[in-house]
């Protein structure tokens, strides 16, 4: 989760090989499609912001515990599922007024959708 912060906040500009391979399996693509679709932060927020996300930061930190929680669950997802399991998600907590990552509810809600 680490390399994948570090190179969402731009920390990490020259990722490995291995990071890019695994993240993405987790995100069911090439590693060129991946590179293909790097984008800059600054750039990311601001789409982001157009969307009409209060939460920029909630919504980063949901992206960042699902392909946490898929690497470290050997789960290949593809990236149409994971978009959605972010959007639900954020939605959720975002209706439910909760301004705060809830770790708890995101492991629930990936457990479910594991079964």
């Amino acid at each position: 989760m680490n390399a994948v912060r570090n190179i969402l906040t731009g920390h990490s500009k020259k990722p490995s090989a291995q990071t890019l391979l695994a993240i993405s399996k987790v995100l069911g693509c090439t590693i060129e499609e991946l590179l293909e679709q790097e984008i800059s932060e600054k750039h990311s927020k601001k789409i982001l912001q157009e969307f009409h996300f209060k939460n920029i930061d909630l919504f980063e930190e949901i992206a960042l515990y699902l392909i946490d929680f898929c690497c470290n669950n050997n789960i290949v997802i593809e990236n149409i599922k994971f978009h959605a399991d972010l959007l639900h998600i954020y939605k959720y907590l975002e209706e439910n007024n909760k301004s705060v990552f809830d770790e708890r509810f995101c492991k629930w809600y990936m457990m479910r959708e594991m079964d």
